[in-house]
């Protein structure tokens, strides 16, 4: 043999090995993925940069910053059993059930860094159980986090579409819309090697306060009996298809699901801490709210965020993602400061390459919950007015750059395991966006379908279905009752109605026993209905002491599909919240004279004069408000405005705008305003004895709050505010210049989520904080900080800030910085204080904050506090760490 075939052949079985096991291991994960995913499609071959990329990937022979971290997950071998075990049942049961979804304790080790954690099997569908990569979610105990999650799900990448998911959740936020984070993690259990997983956050304060909200119900809609529905009736499929001479008369399985579709009867469950919290008022009315909306009591644009609803629907309809706009998968937020709900998105499952076709992915007669919405005008409307607004931005070099700077970071990190996927292609969804312009409010609004055809076969027994009625047990002014809602598209007959009480077990007839009820009655279908008429069938039932506990017993009939004997626990029905709603612009200027319309620029003005508002005056959508110069207003203890539209505060040096209490010692609610880009000008006005919105199921803490606006303000002073912040700027562009506030009780100023300009503030006597801001970009410029109760100022969050020309004084800390925040301080007096400067981490979710200071001035009990991992420097010289502890300060 020739020493050069030596060489050839020595160089093959070198590259046999080097090549083999990559090519291998890509095999087995696209049998996996198949496996799961039947109908997914992949390329036979790899390109020479998908292969380099892959095998960069597989063998980590480059040092990339998208390299994804490796998670260990240990448990110990009795709980690994009993997690197969259950994995191993469900496959079996052929859906995984609610007892497969215990928790078990485990610990997650991620460089290094041991936390530990209770871990259970994820989701519904069996391709979350295929070959190793089982969909796992993961709680970190002791307030231990990971990339900023302390509650989060595995799964493998292919059920939710590798890459795609990610980037429709990019595509959301990027349009302030709430989307779960995504990365992904090389996923290691006991020792074995898993392969790269999708990590997605859960539903948790950490969403919210990382997309600029506050702490509020997270909510989703109990589907469980979808889940059971699809199970029996493919059981039922499969039996028949297996049945010899039988084979043209198949089951119907859409028409079932159809059935059975119904939102108005699934009940919203919360999430994380709202279950167990004691106080309950938010949550509470979150589901007052929602039951109201559901049984047509009150308006979708009377509970739900119409711009965060309308542009969500948009963007699924560029990405045609029925999935992720279907109820079931409604995931939503109830914004205490809107009382309105915000959709989150969850859930995108498209496929990876090809995206379906539809006329509309998800206005289409199925999806009756989006088409509630758009029955309504004002929804259809802001639908027409957005489409065009949201097509140029998605058309624009920006977002495609955007996008393509995820897609490749996504498909990096996936490479190891998937070095075929495509690149995402933004082609079709643009295309989409030029259709869509194309269509009219008719085309967004069009009936939803009434009653819908029954299944045509009824060789499925009722019995072996859900129930198909709901139960609800309420208490009012006329006593207990029970509410009965059909649960499916059709009328129930209710033959008998029994309870069994848990302690003698025994059935009792309502009939007689205090309830007012004569059987048989009809429970009617949801299908249909005019709008104000209620869903439920309603039966008194004080006498009979029925509670919770109890189990309902009922003998049902659906006509053409047979008789149910169904036994239910009631669900326990929300008091209803009595939530404040808008005005018309008639009420108002009928109710107060002072007031009129200027229809061109579609608001109300108030002339100058001194006038008294008794009540909470709300106005209408879109409708500005301006007040002219000269103009005194005195609120009742009761009396405040909220505004969704453009507000205008006229005032000149000569002739101020004052804003006052009728009684000084009860104060006055205050001004809040939200909506979308709004303009606030508030130019020489005073404001005095603002306490904040106080009122059963909605709470405003601020004394003038403004969300998602532009805000101007110039020449205002505050004065003996007792709310919990005398101004409070939320997701908002500002420009403050020349703001005095003396004597709050507690906040000054709270800035949160926001972006602008600081100068000339004169902030002097606070309970708390004098200018406290959170996850913004702020320049803070000649202003003046005295007597604060607990920080001059205090930044923290992420935050970046620039400070220069200011003096803090007599307070407890001069400057705090914390959490991840950068600020940059110059020319600064800081004098009589107990902490001069602080930089430390307080949230787990963020890090160490950066301080650096020129030509400071410091007259302090301690000049700096320090702790270890963050940085204060002082004219470039690099700080030492001094003894810290959290708890001392908080």
């Amino acid at each position: 043999m020739s020493r050069w075939l030596a060489g050839l052949l020595t160089l093959a079985a070198l590259l046999a090995l080097v090549l083999l096991p990559p090519f291998n291991h890509w095999e087995q994960q696209k049998e996996d993925w198949l496996e799961a995913r039947a109908a997914a499609a992949d390329a036979d071959t790899l390109s020479m940069r998908q292969m380099l990329n892959g095998l960069a990937a597989y063998y980590q022979l480059d040092n990339h910053e998208d390299r994804p971290s490796q998670l260990h997950l240990s448990l110990d071998e009795k709980d690994l059993e009993t997690l197969t075990a259950r994995r191993d049942a469900a496959l079996v049961q052929g859906r995984i059930a609610g007892k497969h979804k215990r928790q078990l304790p485990a610990v997650v080790t991620v460089d290094g860094r041991r936390m530990n954690a209770s871990i259970r099997l994820r989701g519904n569908q069996l391709d979350h159980l295929a070959g190793a990569k089982w969909s796992l979610k993961i709680q970190l105990k002791q307030g231990a986090r990971f990339n900023g999650f302390r509650r989060f799900s595995l799964q493998a990448p292919y059920t939710r579409s590798f890459q795609s998911e990610a980037i429709i959740a990019d595509a959301m936020r990027h349009f302030g819309i709430l989307a779960p984070r995504i990365d992904y993690v090389d996923l290691v259990i006991n020792g074995e090697p898993i392969g790269i997983m999708q990590m997605a956050e859960e539903f948790d304060t950490p969403l919210l306060e990382s997309q600029g909200r506050r702490f509020g119900p997270l909510l989703q809609l109990d589907d469980s009996h979808i889940w059971d529905l699809v199970q029996t009736t493919r059981r039922y499929a499969e039996e028949q298809r297996n049945e010899k001479n039988n084979r043209t008369d198949r089951l119907d399985l859409q028409a079932w699901w159809s059935l059975y579709d119904n939102w108005r009867a699934a009940d919203p469950d919360a999430y994380g801490k709202y279950r167990k919290r004691k106080k309950r008022e938010d949550l509470d009315a979150a589901l007052s709210q929602w039951a109201a909306f559901a049984d047509r009591r009150v308006s979708a644009s009377q509970v739900l965020d119409i711009d965060a609803f309308v542009d969500f629907y948009i963007i699924c309809e560029y990405f045609s993602a029925h999935n992720l706009s279907s109820w079931s998968n409604a995931r939503l937020h109830y914004n205490t400061l809107s009382a309105r709900f915000e959709p989150i998105a969850y859930d995108a499952d498209l496929d990876y390459k090809p995206m379906r076709r539809e006329p509309l992915a998800c206005l289409n007669p199925r999806n009756e919950l989006a088409r509630t919405l758009m029955q309504e005008p004002v929804f259809a409307a802001q639908w027409v007015e957005r489409i065009g607004v949201l097509s140029k931005i998605i058309a624009s070099d920006q977002f495609a750059s955007m996008i393509a700077r995820r897609d490749h970071y996504y498909r990096r990190k996936l490479a190891a395991d998937y070095p075929k996927l495509p690149a995402f292609d933004l082609t079709p969804i643009q295309r989409q966006c030029e259709r869509l312009c194309g269509l009219n409010r008719n085309d967004f609004a069009l009936p939803i379908t009434g009653s819908k055809p029954l299944p045509k076969s009824n060789r499925i027994p009722l019995d072996e279905l859900p129930p198909v009625v709901v139960a609800y047990l309420g208490q009012d002014e006329h006593g207990a009752f029970l509410s009965l809602r059909s649960r499916i598209h059709a009328d129930v007959v209710v033959h008998s109605l029994a309870f069994a009480n848990p302690i003698n077990e025994q059935l009792v007839p309502l009939v007689g026993h205090g309830a007012r009820v004569a059987t048989p009655f009809k429970v009617n279908s949801t299908s249909g209905r005019a709008p104000g008429a209620g869903s439920g069938t309603r039966i008194d039932v004080t006498g009979a002491d029925i509670t919770l506990d109890d189990t309902l017993s009922l003998q049902l009939e659906v006509k053409g599909l047979g008789k149910q004997r169904a036994e239910l626990k009631p669900v326990p029905l929300p008091q209803q919240s009595a939530m404040p709603r808008a005005s018309t612009t008639e009420m108002l200027v009928q109710r107060y004279p002072f007031m009129t319309v200027d229809k061109p620029n579609n608001q109300l003005q108030i002339a100058s004069g001194q006038w008294q508002i008794d009540e909470l005056l709300i106005l209408p959508r879109d409708t500005g408000l301006l007040i002219d110069a000269g103009t005194e207003l005195l609120f009742a203890p009761g009396a405040g405005l909220v505004l969704n539209g453009n507000l205008t505060v006229s005032g000149t040096m000569a002739t101020p705008v004052a804003f006052d209490g009728i009684d000084e010692e009860a104060g006055w609610y205050g001004i809040f305003s939200h909506g979308v880009d709004h303009q606030v000008s508030i130019s020489h006005a005073t404001f005095n004895a603002t306490r904040g919105f106080e009122m059963p199921g909605w709470r405003q803490p601020a004394g003038l709050l403004f969300h998602r606006a532009n805000v101007a303000l110039e020449n205002v002073a505050i004065s003996d505010s007792c709310a919990d912040d005398a101004i409070n700027l939320i997701r908002s562009k500002v420009i403050i210049n020349n703001v005095q506030i003396n004597n709050s009780c507690t906040d000054a100023i709270d800035i949160d989520a926001s972006t602008g300009t600081l100068s000339a503030l004169q902030l002097q006597k606070a309970g708390g904080d004098l200018l406290d801001i959170s996850d913004s970009t702020v320049s803070l410029a000649d202003s003046a900080f005295s007597g604060a109760g607990d920080k001059g100022i205090s930044v923290g969050e992420q935050s970046d800030v620039t400070i220069a020309d200011i003096t803090v004084s007599d307070s407890a800390i001069g400057l705090a910085v914390k959490d991840l925040s950068d600020v940059s301080i110059s020319k600064a007096q800081l004098t009589s204080l107990d902490i001069g400067l602080m930089a430390f981490q307080k949230k787990a979710e963020y890090g160490p904050a950066v301080l650096q200071g020129y030509e400071l001035q410091i007259d302090a009990g301690q000049r700096y506090v320090l702790e270890n991992g963050s940085s204060i420097a002082l004219d470039e010289e690099e700080l030492p760490a001094t003894p810290f502890d959290l708890s001392d300060h908080y």
